[in-house]
């Protein structure tokens, strides 16, 4: 079982902020990242945990893109999702995974600097 606390820990050393629950949308903890380069803000990268099952803490990732994505069509925003993410999966794993993401779909910027 994934240990909630060390999760954490390494998502906060990461430079994740965390926000409290938000039973609405069914998860416990929300753990973001706005992922920036030099010419602005390229997307934001969530990780949600689950405790709501007894014994099974579920992880879920999302990445937002804005419009302009290569799949999106102009003021449609768009969102990945990738859930219940093992132990195996670390936070430089996400990052990775969503830079990849990045590289991939070649979307726009969520806000650009310029």
């Amino acid at each position: 079982m994934i240990d909630h606390n060390k999760r954490k820990a390494e998502l906060l050393a990461a430079g994740f902020r965390e926000h409290g629950p938000n039973m609405g949308n069914n998860y416990d903890a929300l753990f973001q990242k706005r992922i920036r380069d030099e010419h602005g803000t390229r997307y934001f990268l969530d990780v949600s945990a689950y405790f709501y099952t007894v014994g099974h803490i579920g992880w879920q990732v999302e990445v937002n893109y804005n419009d302009g994505c290569a799949f999106c069509k102009t003021g449609m925003a768009m969102k990945i999702v990738a859930h219940s993410l093992g132990e195996s999966w670390t936070v430089a794993d996400i990052e990775s995974w969503a830079d990849e993401l990045w590289t991939r779909l070649a979307p726009n910027y969520y806000e650009r600097d310029e």
